[in-house]
């Protein structure tokens, strides 16, 4: 179901009933790694209801950041990503390159995965 009137806005709820069995979600919005606290399982986030859905690994924003920059960074992460297939190396490599350039988008980001799927 979407919220409101508008069918193109998805809650977090409903993503979270949804299937996603996806390696890699990024979500270029503003703070979607946030969200109310739930004193037993962490913030009530967006990436969190992609984990539920069964999404493996999820690179999300802490806080709201400029459209431009998160224009630059997310062409520079799909490029790292593409060529290594590795969230966590693609996620590293864009930030590197972000700090180089003087680009404080970088710090925004961050990469939750399932645990289930660590390597330990």
């Amino acid at each position: 179901m979407a919220r409101g009137d508008d069918p193109a806005v998805v809650d977090a709820a409903t993503i979270a009933a949804a299937r996603v069995p996806a390696r890699l979600v990024v979500i270029a919005g503003c703070a979607t790694a946030t969200g109310p606290d739930d004193s037993m399982e962490g913030p009530l986030s967006v990436a969190r209801a992609f984990l539920a859905a069964g999404a493996t690994n999820v690179i999300a924003t802490t806080w709201p950041i400029a459209d431009e920059q998160t224009s630059t960074f997310m062409s520079q992460l799909h490029l790292s990503y593409a060529h290594s297939g590795d969230a966590e190396s693609a996620l590293r490599e864009a930030q590197i390159r972000a700090i180089r350039s003087g680009d404080l988008a970088w710090a925004a980001f961050q990469l939750i995965s399932d645990c289930a799927n660590c390597k330990v």
